[in-house]
């Protein structure tokens, strides 16, 4: 999930079906629901290998939860694309649409097959080739069809973005708390393992403070970002359409959405140089821990909050932007994780996270 295109997808779906003022409350699910994984797949993958005594079960594990995933995708999932299926009214055709709806046109197309077999009257046939020509006429007279073409992706579309003032300050605003909470994830069997002794499953277990933060920070990264919208919106004297959406070249997007992030992400610069020093002096396991819950707390409310808002400033260009954030982000985490074991093998803990 971390470094694959689900991220990106998600986004561009948010994108196609939410007006701006409403995007926090579908943003923060989604946000939950993608990044949950990390923080209990350590624990469900160290309970398999507890209960197999094999570690090649984690694996099995992975391609079980990966195969149900992509059905649940292939069966449920619709096509989203404002350019295929406009607002919603207009149904998708073809390959475009779910596993579930091929299937149920192809039931349905088989069962009136027979029905007009059964009956074998000409003027029914006459009829249902009317009917037929009308639809293919209507479909074709109208400017969204439910039909796509097939494209070519450039990959360096998402790079692009880079070069972009905006975007890049965005980016790295975005990908920068997604680093610090991975630089945290990775440490933990290294802390609470090697400093504080415990055993392998109750290492796994420390994860699960990473999974309460994730829900507690989606669910108040939602709500801040809908309610920092509206008080935007009030301030600046604009009316605001639930329905079509706001102009938003006329909005100040960007003071809406990165409203007291500032103040947010002072107190946690304090709070991860502490969890440094806590960790060096091996102060009750406790503390870390709840100091490890506000920084991930703190690390989704950021990383959503100017996901959202890189989304908004390329309104036409959500799943591109969705890639660019998912690259960075990645990147930095890759990056992060690489150089944390040679450094706690030359500098103590409490120096790496002061200077991180």
């Amino acid at each position: 999930m971390g470094g694959s295109t689900t991220l990106s997808l998600s986004y561009a779906m948010v994108a196609d079906y939410t007006v701006h003022s409403k995007r926090g409350r579908f943003l923060s699910p989604m946000m939950t629901a993608t990044n949950i994984g990390p923080s209990i797949g350590p624990v469900i993958g160290g309970g398999v290998i507890l209960a197999t005594g094999e570690p090649r079960w984690a694996f099995w594990t992975l391609v079980i939860f990966g195969s149900s995933a992509l059905l649940l995708i292939a069966f449920t999932m619709r096509e989203t694309n404002r350019s295929i299926v406009g607002n919603g009214s207009t149904s998708p055709w073809g390959f475009w649409r779910s596993y579930w709806d091929i299937f149920i046109a192809w039931n349905k197309g088989r069962c009136d097959r027979k029905s007009i077999r059964g009956q074998n009257h000409p003027e029914n046939s006459l009829n249902l080739d009317e009917d037929r020509t009308l639809s293919c006429t209507d479909v074709s007279s109208t400017t969204i069809t439910g039909r796509g073409v097939f494209k070519i992706p450039n990959p360096f579309m998402s790079l692009k973005l880079l070069f972009y003032k905006d975007a890049f300050t965005v980016l790295y605003l975005a990908a920068s708390p997604y680093a610090s909470w991975y630089s945290i994830s990775a440490s933990i069997p290294l802390i609470y393992g090697t400093e504080y002794g415990v055993n392998g499953l109750l290492v796994g277990c420390c994860y699960l403070a990473g999974g309460g933060e994730i829900l507690a920070g989606g669910l108040i990264a939602g709500k801040l970002m809908d309610w920092n919208y509206k008080y935007t919106a009030r301030n600046v004297g604009l009316s605001i359409n639930r329905t079509s959406g706001d102009e938003i070249s006329q909005f100040p997007i960007e003071m809406a959405r990165s409203r007291g992030s500032y103040t947010i992400l002072t107190v946690s610069t304090f709070v991860f140089v502490g969890y440094g020093w806590v960790v060096q002096y091996r102060i009750h396991v406790a503390v870390p821990l709840l100091m490890q819950f506000y920084l991930g707390t703190k690390c989704t409310i950021l990383h959503q909050i100017y996901s959202a808002l890189l989304v908004d400033i390329f309104p036409g260009r959500s799943g591109t932007t969705g890639a660019s954030n998912n690259i960075c982000r990645c990147a930095a985490s890759a990056v992060v994780v690489a150089i944390l074991q040679p450094l706690v093998e030359r500098i103590d803990r409490s120096l790496i996270f002061t200077f991180s």
